[in-house]
């Protein structure tokens, strides 16, 4: 930390707290420093230094999100993907993020949410309707289909 100027530690020492609360990924630590006006260089410098210290890392960030979004909240890859772009993580790391999460698990918590939805075999404006909620939380058609053809056989 000594190698920062005065100022920037003051900053650095936040930015660790921050990022030591939660899982931050960069695109988060530039938004957070908007409110101090830095130059791109003194930004930089504290991302830096961020990363050398551990404190902040895309990768582990965005499996972290990956993991979490997909365990908690029960969201599908689309939306994780989706998520992630908006958070500017680069194509590999979601990707690679994505691969942690177990076909067999997440062809399970996808049929779970379609037994709790309700579904009807029989009603077509069901089917519809947990369709189009499994696809709001980010699942494939194809993938909702799979299911909902294997329910409807059993």
């Amino acid at each position: 930390m000594h190698d920062l100027p005065k100022p920037l530690q003051e900053i650095y020492v936040k930015l660790a707290k921050y990022c030591a609360y939660q899982e931050r990924c960069t695109h988060e630590i530039h938004e957070y420093l908007k409110k101090y006006e830095l130059s791109k260089t003194h930004e930089q410098a504290l991302i830096q230094k961020l990363e050398q210290d551990k404190f902040l890392d895309d990768e582990r960030f965005a499996v972290q999100f990956a993991k979490g979004k997909f365990h908690v909240k029960k969201w599908g890859k689309i939306k994780i993907r989706h998520e992630l772009r908006q958070k500017h993580i680069s194509d590999e790391l979601i990707e690679n993020a994505l691969e942690t999460i177990p076909d067999e698990e997440y062809y399970t918590v996808l049929k779970e949410l379609v037994q709790k939805s309700g579904y009807d075999t029989e009603n077509y404006a069901e089917k519809v309707k947990v369709l189009r909620y499994l696809q709001g939380k980010g699942y494939a058609y194809d993938e909702i289909k799979q299911v909902l053809q294997n329910i409807d056989e059993d």
